[in-house]
């Protein structure tokens, strides 16, 4: 269980909305991330372009495994920043069966192929 002082340091360190943690360098995903007393959920995000019907479950699996790998990295650097902040480590484990993958198309036409989607990938930790 962590305690208040942990709790407060875990959540500045989630915190996106002023400061370093506010700026991104890919516009094309995003991660969004809360803490719920001592579980985090992490949501990541990504906006694929699907030219053809056929290829869109195989294109949604390869943006869920780019995501994948950006959370990981993301919970690594939570890692390492509430080490250094609070002096140390902090251990969070992935719940089983917590994992979901959501495909939302945001542009259809009937006259063209090419299709813009939302590709969501939610995990949540329990962080110890």
């Amino acid at each position: 269980m962590l305690s208040f002082e942990e709790v407060n340091i875990l959540g500045q360190i989630l915190n996106d909305t002023f400061g370093i943690g506010s700026t991104t360098t890919n516009a094309t995903s995003a991660l969004k991330s809360s803490l719920e007393g001592d579980i985090l959920s992490v949501m990541g995000i990504e906006v694929i372009n699907l030219v053809d019907y056929h290829h869109a479950e195989e294109e949604s699996k390869k943006s869920a495994d780019q995501l994948d790998q950006r959370i990981d990295a993301f919970i690594r650097e939570v890692k390492k920043s509430f080490k250094t902040e609070s002096g140390r480590a902090l251990k969070c484990s992935l719940i089983k069966g917590s994992e979901s993958t959501d495909v939302e198309i945001i542009n259809y036409s009937a006259y063209s192929a090419k299709r813009s989607a939302y590709v969501r990938r939610r995990m949540n930790f329990k962080c110890e």
